[in-house]
């Protein structure tokens, strides 16, 4: 038990920290094209009670640390009145696209902490302190290359499912606008109740390794 109580200890900043970063990306590209709702409603802050879901942001990450349940987590949805937009679908794909980049920003990051302690640590930090830096800079990693690639799958409410659009033809995106938030949830719950959601760990762990790659010598 106290081996899990460290680990949610060290996963959980992280986890929280990317989750806002993420949501706050959101908010400010929305106010960039003209939607100024999350900064009226005090969503442009890395205040963790302002983006903080009871179940999502607590009670879900404790589950995954404590019954190895798979992971599965979010924040308070920013708030987005497309109404606000010149161009709607435009618009609404940068906005969407905003976050899962936002998290795949800070994984490169990780990343180069990652290479640079590698590279240089040895003459500047002790091994104990050299030990914590890379865990930490590969779990940031991880957990941000998670919410890069699940936020992506265009099922609804997911960001994917926003950033597809742009894509997609006018009458087939009307459909698939109407369906989605119908049946989305119910493919999320399918994928995990059937554990298919795992397979989004084959890009994570490919994403993660050639991010590495980019660092090593």
């Amino acid at each position: 038990m106290e081996e899990k109580i460290f680990q949610f200890l060290i996963y959980y900043p992280i986890f929280l920290i990317s989750l806002i970063v993420h949501e706050v990306c959101h908010g400010l590209v929305a106010l960039k094209k003209g939607d100024p709702t999350a900064k009226y409603m005090g969503r442009l802050t890395l205040n963790p009670l302002s983006h903080m879901d009871p179940v999502g942001t607590v009670i879900f990450p404790i589950l995954a640390v404590f019954t190895g349940f798979i992971p599965f987590a979010w924040a308070k949805p920013v708030p987005v009145n497309p109404m606000n937009f010149k161009n709607r679908t435009e618009d609404m794909f940068w906005v969407a696209l905003a976050g899962p980049a936002s998290n795949f920003v800070l994984a490169f990051f990780a990343a180069w902490i990652y290479g640079m302690t590698v590279k240089y640590g040895q003459g500047v930090f002790s091994p104990q302190t050299i030990h914590i830096i890379l865990d930490l800079s590969k779990l940031a990693l991880i957990l941000n290359l998670a919410l890069f690639t699940f936020n992506l799958l265009p099922i609804s409410p997911l960001d994917g499912s926003k950033i597809i659009g742009r894509f997609l033809p006018y009458n087939i995106r009307h459909v698939f606008e109407e369906l989605n938030p119908m049946y989305g949830m119910m493919i999320l719950l399918a994928l995990f109740m059937t554990g298919l959601i795992r397979l989004i760990s084959i890009p994570i762990f490919a994403l993660a390794n050639l991010l590495l790659q980019l660092f090593r010598f």
